[in-house]
């Protein structure tokens, strides 16, 4: 009943064909160029500056706590690649009057969305697995290699939040009439994520009279923690570092303390099947639009 409901039918050529359509106009774009390169250069100085002795940024050696943090770089310029290549994705259908060559294949609107989405994840995903891996070889060999559930989890991790923000960007493309109107929300929703949600803590936090003065945010004030990391969790950001967490042993604990380990891999599977059904409903209103019209009439 929910896969008629959603539109899905059996894979077909046309919904293959869209989704390698779409791969290739990402992967071999001029743009690619730009957000690769980014990416390279911040996760691997990124890495390298957490874990090499002279220019260390953080007290910790453990490989799973500098794994952990080191993720940090490749899901921030990860999520920019995630709207850089999808802001345009649907919105330039309708504005170069594409959009109907696309409904006339044989396959649904849920499909064809769901190709897109695909298509255009896979082509971030591969630049990033590589400068994940050479993270990995950098952390082995200035500190020690992780805990291989860690790094092995790193791979369907970052597919997972990559499709997140495709998705996502795909509901304001689907929804904005310009590309700069999609790009606005994409980026403004990015924001929120990165920059305003570790703020939701701290107002939380004063509000229930915990201390967060400089001298009340040390790892000893265990109010703070738990209300932290049961905030930052409901992100997509925060559930995607606390699922590397829960897999980096004592040296990342402190990380999801006040939250069961299953807690933010729910949250990121929350958020991936949300953001898709978000998208899908945007994407297929007009076809339900149409349905209702002609019961009507």
């Amino acid at each position: 009943m929910l896969r008629k409901r959603l539109g899905f039918r059996p894979i077909s050529t046309g919904f293959l064909l869209l989704m390698r359509h779409e791969f290739n106009s990402v992967f071999f774009s001029k743009r690619m160029i730009f957000g690769a390169g980014l990416l390279f250069f911040s996760s691997i100085s990124g890495t390298y500056g957490i874990a090499s002795e002279p220019v260390k940024t953080i007290n910790s050696e453990d490989p799973a706590d500098i794994l952990a943090i080191s993720t940090f770089f490749l899901l921030f310029f990860g999520s920019i690649m995630a709207i850089l290549f999808s802001y345009d994705s649907i919105s330039k259908e309708k504005l170069n009057q594409t959009e109907t060559w696309l409904l006339v294949r044989p396959i649904t609107r849920t499909q064809i969305l769901v190709a897109k989405i695909m298509g255009i994840s896979m082509a971030i995903f591969i630049p990033m697995v590589i400068a994940g891996g050479i993270a990995l070889m950098v952390i082995g060999f200035l500190a020690d290699v992780p805990p291989h559930a860690q790094w092995v989890w790193f791979l369907p991790m970052s597919m997972i939040y990559v499709i997140i923000f495709v998705a996502l960007q795909h509901f304001f493309s689907a929804r904005a009439k310009t590309y700069n109107s999609s790009l606005i929300y994409g980026v403004g929703v990015w924001m929120i994520f990165t920059f305003y949600w570790i703020l939701l803590p701290l107002i939380i936090s004063f509000a229930m009279g915990v201390d967060v003065s400089e001298e009340g945010l040390t790892e000893d004030n265990e109010d703070y923690t738990v209300i932290n990391n049961r905030i930052e969790f409901l992100s997509p950001n925060g559930a995607s570092m606390g699922t590397m967490n829960a897999l980096g042993g004592e040296a990342t604990a402190s990380a999801i303390t006040g939250l069961p380990q299953w807690a933010p891999f729910a949250s990121l599977a929350g958020w991936a099947i949300g953001s898709i059904l978000l998208a899908q409903r945007e994407f297929t209103a007009p076809e339900r639009w149409a349905k209702r019209n002609s019961k009507t009439y």
